[in-house]
């Protein structure tokens, strides 16, 4: 044990958090109280805690702790970062937080001892992997200095009712967002009312919390995306099922690119933030005629396989493409060649992407093909919308064809975007 110590300290003396020194006197002893915290297994929260240091060299001795080590708990474990825990029968095991670099300090009292408050903030990411990875416990580890060597102390951080869900917790197993209706990209004109929606589905009891968020063309433009919250959601969910999160009217009176997302504050999960693009576009009417797109990718008449890419020829001026798929007029597979050349007249694209002026290809998402059922013929083409929101540039169409199943076969899965 006393060797184990030892090469703790000496790795902190390295890594600058203990000073060494050859003087025999010592920080003969830590405590903290209270030393456990039970935190509720799903939100983030606030410890307030007393660390009680003595010290040989006496009153007036600045006791110190540069930093801090983040660990899970394990039974099963034979090592431990403190030699004060090696009782309980366990030891510690990394975790991604590894050192929480924030230093405590306070001068020793008559007969050298020293209490030093700290406030500690467990944030959601703590907790978040301590359940997904099945531990109930998490010791926060304060290692102090009196100027020669250094002793340790161990801050247990339990979370109240372990890894895993059981039936009086709470927690989201899936966020699907959408607008009104039922697709992943808009374009809408300038003024055109739009709507959100959320679908989530949870398990145990608790109080859901969210904020409706969205970025408008300026902020899109800039190298960090800036959100600006419209509208919040406190909703209480029990038992098992699926609940829909409609959102506010979202604006539309700037044209160009924006981004709406729910940010999601509790329960803490382990997932990306979800968002979608909507384009606004002018009010007037598009001129009569448009520039053209040259189609580079795939050859007309091609099949729809999992590396299918679509490529154009870029637009000067363009902030955004769209790339649409209609279904061909004539049903049945028509094979390679022939067949129409242009959608019925006020057909609606059956899948298509919303993409960003910087890009030349695109494959389609997971969601988009799915959509695609052969054996068929689809026509295919490509849009390209000013910052203004206007059209300024139109490919032809072009056939593609899907045999039967190759939409579910496409490749990747971009649906709904992710940050």
């Amino acid at each position: 044990m006393k060797g184990l110590a030892r090469s703790v300290y000496m790795l902190l003396a390295l890594a600058g958090l203990v000073l060494v020194s050859p003087a025999h006197a010592i920080v003969t002893s830590v405590k903290v109280a209270p030393e456990e915290g039970i935190v509720p297994f799903n939100r983030p929260t606030t410890l307030r805690v007393v660390w009680t240091v003595e010290t040989t060299l006496g009153a007036g001795t600045l006791l110190f702790s540069n930093g801090a080590l983040v660990r899970a708990y394990d039974p099963a474990a034979t090592a431990s970062y403190c030699s004060t825990y090696f009782t309980i029968g366990g030891g510690d095991v990394s975790t991604p937080f590894a050192l929480v670099a924030r230093r405590v300090s306070a001068s020793a009292g008559a007969g050298g001892v020293a209490k030093v408050r700290e406030t500690i903030q467990v944030p959601a990411s703590w907790l978040v992997w301590a359940r997904k990875n099945g531990y109930r416990t998490l010791h926060y580890i304060r290692f102090f200095d009196d100027g020669t060597q250094t002793n340790c102390y161990v801050l247990k951080i339990t979370l109240a009712g372990g890894g895993g869900f059981s039936a009086r917790e709470f927690g989201l197993s899936y966020v699907r967002m959408r607008f009104d209706d039922d697709s992943i990209a808009r374009v809408v004109e300038q003024g055109a009312e739009l709507r959100v929606r959320a679908e989530v589905r949870y398990r145990g009891h608790g109080l859901l919390r969210a904020v409706w968020e969205v970025a408008d063309p300026a902020r899109t433009r800039s190298g960090k995306v800036l959100y600006t919250p419209i509208a919040t959601v406190h909703r209480y969910l029990t038992g098992t099922g699926r609940t829909v999160l409609e959102g506010p009217a979202l604006p539309t009176t700037l044209t160009g690119l924006h981004l709406v997302r729910l940010r999601l504050i509790e329960p803490a999960i382990d997932a990306p933030r979800l968002f979608l693009r909507y384009f606004v576009r002018a009010r007037t009417a598009p001129p009569a005629a448009l520039a053209s797109i040259a189609l580079r990718a795939p050859e007309p008449g091609a099949a729809l396989g999992p590396e299918t890419r679509f490529a154009w020829t870029p637009v000067e001026g363009a902030a955004a493409y769209r790339l649409e798929v209609y279904e061909a007029p004539v049903p049945g597979f028509a094979g390679r060649a022939g067949g129409a050349t242009k959608p019925e007249e006020g057909a609606r694209p059956v899948a298509g992407l919303l993409l960003d002026g910087a890009e030349r290809s695109a494959a389609l998402s997971a969601l988009a093909a799915s959509r695609l059922r052969g054996p068929a013929v689809y026509l295919w083409r490509v849009i390209a919308f000013g910052r203004d929101g206007r059209p300024v540039a139109a490919s032809p169409y072009r056939r593609l064809v899907v045999a039967a199943d190759a939409g579910s076969r496409a490749r990747g899965d971009r649906d709904a975007g992710r940050d």
